[in-house]
Formats: C-alpha cells, sequence, structure tokens
C-alpha cells in the first residue's frame, strides 16, 4: 500500500485532510485581525494549513497576500516585496492600494508605474525612508 500522504511540499485542498477544527480556528482568527504563531516540528503541514486558511479568509471577503519573509535579506526589500504583493490583489479586488496607503503611511512608500522586461507596465513600490538595523533574517 502506497503512502496516501504527501511531504515536502504544500498539498492541494482535495489531499488536505483530518485539520477541520485547526483550520476553522485558525481562518476565525486570521479574520479577526490576530496574531497568529505555528509551532511544530518539520512536516507537520504547517504551511499548508496556511495556505488552506488564507483560502478560506479570501472566501469571506478578507484581502489576502502571500509572502514568505524569509525570501528577504532586509526590513526594506520586505516592505518592497509586501507592496509589490498587495500591487497584485489590488488589480483584481481594487481595495489593496488604498488600504496599503493607510496601512504604510508612517513609512511613506513611493509607488510608480514602470515597464516590465516584457513590455507591460505595471505597479512598483519602494520606501525610500524606511530604514532599519536589524535584517530580517541573519
Amino acid at each position: 500500500m502506497t503512502n496516501p500522504f504527501v511531504y515536502g511540499e504544500i498539498v492541494p485542498a482535495a489531499s488536505f485532510v483530518d485539520r477541520e477544527d485547526e483550520l476553522d480556528r485558525l481562518t476565525r482568527d486570521l479574520l479577526a485581525g490576530q496574531k497568529v504563531f505555528l509551532i511544530s516540528p518539520r512536516r507537520y503541514g504547517k504551511s499548508s494549513l496556511v495556505q488552506q486558511a488564507l483560502r478560506a479568509a479570501s472566501r469571506g471577503g478578507a484581502l489576502v497576500v502571500d509572502v514568505t519573509v524569509s525570501s528577504y535579506s532586509s526590513y526594506v526589500g520586505f516592505l518592497e516585496g509586501y507592496a509589490r504583493a498587495l500591487s497584485g490583489v489590488e488589480r483584481q479586488t481594487g481595495r489593496a492600494v488604498s488600504w496599503l496607503r493607510e496601512a504604510l503611511a508612517p513609512v511613506r512608500p513611493e509607488i510608480r508605474i514602470e515597464a516590465s522586461r516584457s513590455g507591460r507596465s505595471g505597479l512598483a513600490g519602494s520606501f525610500p525612508g524606511a530604514r532599519s538595523e536589524h535584517p530580517l533574517h541573519q
């Protein structure tokens, strides 16, 4: 008999089973604006649980972006990646730009229209006034 469980990747919705209580609680907490920390050993399905909760929160009307913090070496880099993720959602929902301006007003984001390598234009963001002596990870 083959192992029915998927390891080492985020599982598709059809393979996500037996986590209804955790999923409901995480989704409720996210929709309530709670800060959440998930702690467990590797390969226990944290990323898959988060993906399912983000999908459920999105269906509940929340503006959802998925940004991997460890992909950035600095605070400013993270803010720029976060702004790019929000601008991508804005094109779909029309809500993110006003939310971004309000949420990040203290760091005064700079948003501009730029052409990509493919010649298509899109929104680009930066945070020229944001400074941090602490990188996101060392």
